[in-house]
């Protein structure tokens, strides 16, 4: 995504990778601002912030779920108010898996929920719908989600 921004662009953009593998959108929340500085970022100085959770969240509750990303979004626009956010929603899980296959399907229309809330009707915010796209490949190709992931 960095290399594309960066050619369609004409700029040079440094990227900061704050994921840490198997975090809940809960733990993302409660160690935001730690993560950030981890990385020696500043979020004032972020001007796109991409959040992608919810592969690690089958059993969370949907208003947990979007109270941990609001959380996140709003501790972000705090320090850079004029910055853009993208929401991704996961992929999804293997489906043959009752250890990881579960509430995932809701995270897409929470994270729209989100997008649309009138407290961010003045922000620029946006959705990457990859629940919908990882469906549609699904489907078209006839494979397992396993065979994919």
């Amino acid at each position: 995504m960095t290399n594309s921004l960066e050619n369609l662009y004409g700029a040079k953009i440094d990227k900061y990778n704050a994921a840490v593998g198997g975090w809940t959108t809960a733990q993302g929340a409660e160690n935001f601002i730690s993560q950030v500085e981890s990385v020696k970022a500043n979020l004032a100085d972020i001007d796109l912030l991409v959040l992608a959770f919810g592969m690690n969240d089958p059993a969370t509750e949907d208003t947990k779920y979007i109270a941990d990303i609001k959380s996140m979004v709003n501790t972000y626009y705090a320090a850079n108010p004029n910055g853009s956010v993208v929401l991704v929603s996961p992929m999804v899980p293997n489906t043959q898996s009752k250890m990881v296959y579960g509430n995932h399907y809701l995270w897409e229309n929470a994270l729209n929920k989100v997008k649309n809330s009138q407290e961010y009707s003045t922000k620029h915010i946006s959705l990457a719908k990859v629940f919908t796209a990882f469906e549609e490949l699904l489907t078209v190709s006839g494979k397992l989600s396993r065979d994919y992931l």
